[in-house]
């Protein structure tokens, strides 16, 4: 898993409170020594904050009302039409200029306008991408530099943008890193058959030809039919005549790769209980990568690709 995903994952996790004791305690001693980490950690609590605002019961009440408010006034329309710009609204402005009240709803909802129209502007996406490259060249001098200098602007962004530009953006990176292909793009590299050959050479060639099949298939995002080989080649290996070892590889493979293979084709409770499997088996080849993949489906970004 990328370095800047590691970190991105620990500052999550020590945000939104679900480290364990052990784990906070260990990770503040990690920030008592790392200055540079220290602040890195701090410029992203607006942005961590800020979703959990957003999901927020008591913030998600208070949209309703205002949205019943907002319905129940004809102003809105018209507080709408005077912020594009449009002729014969001056009322609205000069009553904001006295009327507190009805300056905080003008405010609100240029803050919604600004919001929306930045979501959709066909600049956005590039911008996000420029940040991105902005720190692809440059050297990390710490564990924390390795977070990606877009993210920096993000969490500033939580303090000073509007809120749906923060979500946009975060909806933009949760694609990009956690969508189900951008997981399997991270946890997958196509194996190597050189230690699995034996004397065994027949049933050993139709291992490796299917072997070979099902990975071309999950290389080429054919996911399906991926699933369906690495299967067929689980219960073969299993049944096979071969060395002990060549057979642990075959199947411990397949366990893995089917996963990922169920994961890519958005069969995320297969998925889930595939690699529940791996983990949970002290021997399993792939046990730490199930365990990793495990954490990475229950982040904070993999939430917003649902």
């Amino acid at each position: 898993m990328p370095d800047e995903l590691v970190l991105l994952e620990q500052i999550e996790r020590y945000h939104t409170g679900v480290m364990e004791p052990t784990e906070r305690t260990e990770w503040e001693q990690t920030l008592a020594t790392d200055d540079a980490l220290c602040a890195e950690t701090a410029s992203f609590e607006p942005l961590f904050h800020s979703w959990q605002a957003l999901r927020n019961q008591t913030f998600g009440q208070a949209m309703l009302a205002w949205e019943t408010e907002w319905e129940a006034v004809e102003e809105t329309e018209a507080i709408e039409h005077w912020l594009s710009g449009h002729p014969g609204h001056d009322w609205v402005g000069n009553k904001a200029k006295t009327n507190p009240g009805f300056a905080s709803k003008v405010e609100q909802q240029r803050q919604l306008l600004d919001g929306f129209s930045a979501a959709r502007g066909q600049n956005f996406q590039k911008e996000m991408q420029s940040w991105e490259d902005s720190g692809a060249a440059q050297t990390p001098a710490s564990a924390s530099a390795t977070i990606r200098p877009m993210w920096r602007r993000w969490a500033v962004a939580a303090v000073i943008t509007p809120l749906l530009i923060v979500v946009a953006a975060a909806y933009w990176y949760a694609g990009r890193y956690y969508s189900n292909d951008a997981l399997v793009a991270q946890f997958y590299q196509q194996p190597s058959l050189g230690n699995t050959m034996s004397a065994e050479a027949p049933l050993m060639d139709q291992l490796t030809q299917a072997f070979n099949t099902a990975h071309d298939q999950l290389y080429n995002s054919h996911y399906d039919a991926a699933i369906t080989a690495f299967e067929k080649l689980s219960i073969s290996a299993k049944a096979a005549s071969i060395d002990d070892l060549s057979k642990q590889y075959f199947i411990q493979n397949a366990e893995w790769s089917l996963a990922l293979a169920q994961l890519g084709a958005g069969k995320s409770d297969s998925a889930q209980a595939t690699l529940r499997l791996i983990a949970e088996n002290p021997n399993h080849a792939y046990k730490q990568q199930a365990i990793d993949l495990q954490r990475n489906l229950q982040a904070f970004f993999r939430k917003l690709t649902r």
